[in-house]
């Protein structure tokens, strides 16, 4: 059942200080955020009460989000973070929340307190996966210990808790959640020299995410497949890969008009076009980004921008005429 506004405030209303409230004030906020009402929403967030730990917890980080993603404000954000950390030490947006300090510190130039905030991350998120009595919490859980310990390079307990949570999706006949997890799985074998397995892992990922029409999956999975085809040295099949994701890209009109706009998708398109020779492809993205109005394609225009300018600049200037 899909909950409006109307709904939600009326459930606030009618049910104050029970859960159901606590619940209805934080999915207001989420509906307010979706449709641009920042203050709105981080006000909705700040009404949930702390008699009800999950939900205020769950708000607390959405709030912290809000500062980091939409104001660009790091210290309010990271003092949101670290709210949540100390009033609900053991919940899921905790761990979410160490997980989001340390690419915050990574931000600021402070590998050493990133790595340590992601060693925090692990070990709350392990914690989670064996106590939480959610056993979709527990999954997640579990899937964001291995992503944490595949950044700090514990391969043995990523594969394991990675292989652990594919049993559970294959279980599940959750092909979406299985390709996710592959990825996860292709990234370890890459980053652990397995490039041969990495490579068919990538590959298997990349059938079913055309099958889905997957556009932000396939241009994610194909550039790591190219990166890990790179570290091969294996060119020609790097350029293969970068082919078969322009001519998808290219059989439907309305699918290349999204990519064009898509902040994921367009900057990696114009490096697959830059990589192949297509300068005039890359171009047409920039002036496509040029012409959408709003602030949300402002950061993808810079960045085309400064791919463009950069291959500009290292094409060779034209030999001087006699």
């Amino acid at each position: 059942m899909t909950m409006t506004r109307e709904s939600l405030s009326q459930i606030i209303q009618m049910q104050p200080g029970t859960e159901s409230a606590a619940r209805a004030h934080f999915h207001l906020g989420s509906l307010q955020l979706a449709d641009g009402e920042v203050e709105t929403a981080t006000d909705s967030y700040r009404r949930v009460p702390s008699s009800w730990p999950r939900w205020h917890a769950r708000a607390g980080f959405a709030i912290a989000r809000i500062y980091e993603t939409h104001l660009d404000d790091l210290d309010a954000a990271a003092r949101e973070y670290r709210k949540v950390i100390s009033l609900h030490p053991e919940s899921m947006s905790a761990a979410q929340s160490y997980e989001r300090l340390a690419r915050l510190h990574e931000r600021v130039g402070d590998p050493l307190s990133a790595e340590n905030m992601r060693e925090c991350a692990m070990r709350t998120f392990e914690r989670l996966s064996e106590t939480s009595r959610d056993i979709e919490e527990q999954d997640e859980a579990r899937y964001h210990f291995a992503v944490a310990a595949r950044q700090l390079q514990r391969w043995d307990a990523a594969t394991e808790a990675l292989l652990q949570c594919r049993r559970k999706a294959v279980d599940d006949k959750d092909t979406s959640r299985r390709v996710t997890l592959d990825v996860e799985l292709g990234l370890v074998m890459m980053e652990r020299d397995q490039f041969e397995s990495a490579v068919q892992r990538f590959k298997d990922c990349l059938d079913h995410l055309r099958r889905r029409n997957d556009l932000e999956g396939l241009v994610k999975v194909s550039a790591l497949l190219v990166r890990c085809q790179e570290l091969q040295e294996d060119e020609t099949s790097a350029k293969r890969t970068l082919r078969s994701l322009v001519d998808f890209v290219h059989k439907s009109k309305d699918r290349l008009l999204e990519a064009q706009k898509n902040a994921e998708v367009a900057p990696e398109l114009v490096k697959a076009y830059l990589a192949l020779d297509r300068e005039a492809d890359a171009r047409a993205v920039r002036t496509r980004l040029r012409r959408l109005k709003g602030d949300e394609h402002v950061q993808t225009l810079t960045e085309v921008e400064e791919l463009l300018d950069a291959a500009e600049g290292s094409t060779p200037a034209p030999a001087a005429g006699p």
